[in-house]
């Protein structure tokens, strides 16, 4: 039997990177096109949206910080480009966001664990585990590795943890 959770999955904001660029291959940079990442994370997420009752969560500080990449990625994006990406994000994700407590909890976590070196990486965590999402979906598996209660997996992995 599936936990409540297994419908639901935590997008890190590298993951709504690459999907934008493996939609959207013309805003890539030369050296960057044609990466294996970049289509790993299209099937997955293309995956994902396949499935009717799989509900995506988004950390509301990762919409800036998508759009802050974005602009120094590729300076040139079009705005009309960004702001149909953006309302894309907002259809089809649930974005969910930090109270005073989880921001409280996250500060102790990253201060009680020598082992995780990122504050960002915490908060998309604590995001994830308070929103009761099963998969952490993230390009950067191993920045999370020291983390308990979610299975972190990466695009390449998904589809052969669902099917």
């Amino acid at each position: 039997m599936k936990k409540p959770s297994e419908n639901r999955i935590f997008l890190d904001t590298n993951i709504l990177m690459y999907d934008f660029f493996s939609r959207n291959p013309y805003f890539l940079p030369v050296e960057q096109q044609g990466e294996a990442l970049y289509n790993q994370t299209f099937d997955a997420m293309k995956f994902i949206r396949k499935q009717q009752k799989v509900k995506t969560y988004v950390a509301s500080f990762s919409i800036p910080r998508f759009v802050s990449l974005l602009a120094r990625v590729r300076p040139r994006i079009p705005k009309s480009e960004v702001i149909k990406e953006l309302e894309r994000i907002y259809s089809y994700h649930i974005i969910a966001g930090l109270s005073q407590t989880m921001l409280e909890n996250a500060t102790s976590e990253f201060k009680n664990n020598d082992l995780i070196t990122d504050l960002e990486d915490v908060f998309q965590f604590v995001v994830a585990r308070d929103s009761r999402c099963f998969f952490f979906l993230t390009a950067n598996v191993i920045d999370f590795e020291n983390f308990v209660g979610l299975d972190i997996i990466h695009p390449s992995e998904y589809r052969n943890l669902v099917v």
